[in-house]
């Protein structure tokens, strides 16, 4: 595995100087201080930890694992499971076959998935999740909840703020404590509040 370090400070040193790489053969571990990190991954598995900057990942047929502290996160995966656990800052997930797992604390959450089951847990913050195949499920202590999916059972459990599913196909289960629900469907509907 190539291993990475980004952010290694010297006197006078920019530090909005990004990390950009791009990698074919070699599977690749980032730990960014300071800096911007860019990544496009070809065949290989991708790992990055970010203290305070952007993290931008492409990655065509491996995994990717992402654990920024501040600071935006897009990952764009083709075929592959994506990870990401999040502090703060905005995270938005491309995926078009793998799973997807978010974990945001603070910050936005937007994921949209083709193929492959969608896991979201967000505590502060606006989570948005579009899924054409695969099973959906969002948790989310504070802040609007937005799920759309054609194809595929989803879950909601909301403790404060609204929520808004719309469901083609598959059963759907909406968990609210405070907030209001609006919700579309075509399958099975089942609300907890």
């Amino acid at each position: 595995c190539q291993m990475v370090r980004v952010g290694q400070r010297a006197e006078g040193e920019l530090r909005d100087v990004t990390c950009a790489l791009t990698v074919q053969c070699a599977c690749v571990s980032v730990t960014s201080l300071h800096r911007p990190v860019s990544i496009r991954s070809l065949h290989r598995p991708v790992s990055i930890r970010s203290l305070r900057r952007p993290v931008s990942i492409t990655s065509l047929h491996r995994p990717v694992s992402v654990t920024p502290l501040h600071g935006p996160v897009s990952v764009t995966s083709l075929h592959g499971p994506v990870s990401v656990t999040s502090l703060h800052g905005p995270v938005s997930v491309t995926s078009l076959h793998g799973p997807v797992s978010v974990t945001s604390l603070h910050g936005p959450v937007s994921v949209t998935s083709l193929h492959g089951p969608v896991s979201v847990t967000s505590l502060h913050g606006p989570v948005s999740v579009t899924s054409l195949h695969g099973p959906v499920s969002v948790t989310s202590l504070h802040g609007p909840v937005s799920v759309t999916s054609l194809h595929g059972p989803v879950s909601v459990t909301s403790l404060h703020g609204p929520v808004s599913v719309t469901s083609l196909h598959g059963p759907v289960s909406i968990r609210s404590l405070h907030g209001p629900l609006l919700h579309s469907t075509g399958g099975r509907l089942m609300f907890i509040s």
